[in-house]
């Protein structure tokens, strides 16, 4: 790698770091440890088995911490991990039940579009309704209930039975005394809860139907839907077990005096009856607001009668029952009462008492009243303001989230860029090594080609003298036959102009392949004397030889082979010529046999100018310094080992 290169490669990843470096959150208060932690006791909050003193000393210790959990998921969790954040510390406020700060954050939650995906969704507009009803924010309320219904359908109830959007709607009008539409949508739920068969909550919606029409003056309409949830309490006391029929009986004894006070007529005698059926059976399931409700109708029927001692009895009882119960409606009648049951009775001063604390009673009841309008105004007016906080909190943390993305986008793109720069620089790097390398060898092939070209001409030059020696030997034999020697010359000219041959068909004009060459050679030699039965073996794969040893060794098989086919073989039936080359280190072996009828050795060292033939493989042997060793058996053998000097 080159100097440049590592530079590059460091500059690279510097950027890399220093880019990386500003978009990590350094030391984020909690860890996914803790964070995931802080989850854990949000599901006990939600199973309401949350104890505060087993983790943290007050609520306000509570909330910081789950607080840092927001922080956490905000710079580092994904959507889902700040909703489950910000709904840890919506169970804390809901633990305190701080109904501003319920709606405030709830409301908060809502902005995340990943919440609709998940079944929180149904707890989250569960607590938010509750807080609006609890604050009395009854138009908020009526806002997202259909929201609250939607989901419920899709998730499952927050509660454990399915609950009645139109009985929800029913219970908000009443209390906004919008009677009629508080009369519709009680009739729905009714309606539902019997198609249901929950035959006790119909008839108990009946009976609100009655008091709605009661409310109204409508004293017939009341009286039939008083009359149709008898009907219905009836029925379903015929089908119910022993507990609940005594609850029915109970419930019955309620529709009943309700029922009651709309007949005006009716003798104190028989509604005393009532009352006291309806005073035995609250008593019996411990209902406080019909106790206290009861105790107020009989003293009335006893101050009608003119049993004021009766009256005074009861209206203690009243009051009794109201010190744990409240119902400011019954003790502002029980009060009024009891001044006139005093005053029937001549007890001026204490009369005059008992008015007074009407009166105190009536108009702290007006204070209490004013004072809750300005506490629900303060209330809502928190709310909203902490809505806007947390609006504004969340969009700060998605501004900055988007920051961070862009940040992220930005060194991607960048790490994609210096990774391209990098792959086309070693891209480059490496073509230009391919043709430096390239360059290099057409360099050295034109400078062997400039050499080669010398070394053809010196061996054309050689060739025309050997050629010329050749046929001056040949021109000095005795008995001269020119056919003969004309065919015998063009054989030898043929060896050499075949090594040129093949030389020039090659990419490397210096080496012969041996096993082809000594193959095209034989074939020519044997098919110019006509004796093609002749077997010929040729081993040389893998040898190449330069031409200066090949045009030699040519020469030598063009005369060993004709030789063999003159004078060796009597017949060239079974004739058989075998050529082989062989290479151990540097050092090769060339060897040439026939299984013809040999020759006599003992004349061969003799000088005979008639023996042109070893003449010339002497010579041609001594050409390559190759050691020769001669041996006939069975036929004749030639030896020739000798090193390659060329490279």
């Amino acid at each position: 790698m080159t100097k440049n290169s590592i530079i590059l490669i460091i500059i690279f990843f510097t950027i890399i770091y220093s880019s990386s470096s500003q978009i990590i959150v350094k030391n984020p208060i909690i860890s996914l440890h803790e964070f995931k932690y802080s989850l854990q006791l949000y599901n006990k909050l939600k199973k309401s088995d949350f104890k505060l003193d087993n983790n943290f000393k007050n609520f306000n210790e509570a909330i910081a911490y789950f607080e840092t959990s927001i922080y956490w998921a905000n710079k580092n969790g994904t959507q889902l991990q700040i909703i489950k954040a910000k709904q840890t510390v919506l169970g804390i406020y809901i633990h305190q039940e701080n109904n501003a700060e319920i709606i405030a954050r709830s409301k908060n939650i809502l902005k995340y579009e990943e919440v609709y995906e998940i079944e929180d969704i149904v707890t989250i507009y569960y607590d938010l309704k509750q807080a609006y009803k609890n604050t009395e924010q009854f138009a908020s309320f009526l806002d997202i209930l259909p929201e609250y219904y939607k989901y419920s359908k899709i998730y499952g109830y927050r509660t454990k039975t399915e609950e009645s959007y139109d009985c929800e709607i029913a219970y908000v009008n009443y209390r906004l005394k919008n009677y009629q539409k508080a009369i519709e949508s009680y009739k729905i739920c009714a309606q539902e809860l019997k198609a249901k068969k929950e035959f006790l909550e119909q008839s108990s919606m009946i009976n609100n139907i009655g008091l709605s029409f009661s409310k109204k003056q409508q004293t017939d309409s009341a009286a039939y839907y008083f009359k149709k949830s008898i009907e219905a309490i009836s029925f379903y006391a015929n089908f119910s077990k022993d507990a609940d029929k005594k609850y029915a009986s109970h419930f019955k004894n309620v529709v009943i005096s309700n029922l009651r006070e709309l007949n005006k007529d009716i003798s104190v005698e028989k509604s005393l009856i009532f009352y006291f059926d309806e005073l035995k059976s609250g008593k019996k399931f411990k209902e406080k607001n019909i106790i206290s409700s009861a105790y107020l109708k009989i003293a009335e029927n006893y101050f009608k009668s003119q049993k004021f001692v009766l009256t005074d009895v009861y209206l203690d009882s009243t009051f009794l029952i109201l010190e744990n119960y409240t119902n400011n409606t019954t003790r502002i009648q029980a009060l009024n009462l009891k001044a006139k049951s005093l005053l029937a009775q001549d007890k001026f001063n204490a009369s005059q008492v008992a008015f007074i604390k009407h009166q105190d009673f009536t108009d702290s009841l007006e204070v209490l009243k004013t004072k809750k309008e300005f506490m629900l105004g303060v209330v809502k007016h928190e709310t909203d303001v902490r809505t806007k906080e947390l609006e504004k909190s969340r969009l700060e943390n998605e501004k900055e989230q988007k920051i961070i993305n862009y940040q992220y986008i930005f060194l991607g793109t960048l790490i994609l860029f210096l990774i391209g720069v990098l792959y086309f620089f070693f891209r480059l790097r490496t073509k230009n090594k391919v043709i430096k390398n390239q360059q290099q060898i057409v360099t050295a092939q034109l400078q062997e080609k400039e050499v080669l070209l010398k070394e053809i001409h010196h061996r054309v030059k050689n060739n025309l003298q050997v050629i010329s020696g050749l046929l001056l030997i040949q021109s000095k034999k005795k008995k001269t036959n020119f056919d003969e020697i004309r065919i015998q010359s063009q054989q030898q000219i043929k060896a050499m102009s075949l090594v040129h041959e093949m030389l020039y068909q090659r990419e490397n004009v210096s080496q012969i392949g041996m096993q082809e060459y000594m193959a095209k050679l034989a074939e020519s030699i044997i098919g110019v004397q006509n004796n093609n039965s002749i077997s010929t073996t040729i081993i040389a794969d893998a040898i190449y030889l330069h031409i200066d040893y090949a045009n030699p060794i040519g020469l030598m098989l063009t005369e060993l082979i004709t030789n063999s086919i003159k004078h060796g073989f009597t017949n060239t039936i079974d004739a058989k010529i075998k050529i082989k080359i062989t290479k151990k280190d540097n050092t090769y072996q060339f060897i040439y046999a026939d299984n013809g009828i040999g020759m006599d050795l003992s004349n061969l060292n003799k000088k005979d100018k008639s023996k042109f033939g070893s003449r010339l493989i002497k010579a041609l042997s001594s050409e390559i310094n190759a050691d020769l060793v001669i041996s006939s058996h069975n036929g004749i053998s030639y030896t020739f080992t000798f090193k390659n000097k060329k490279k």
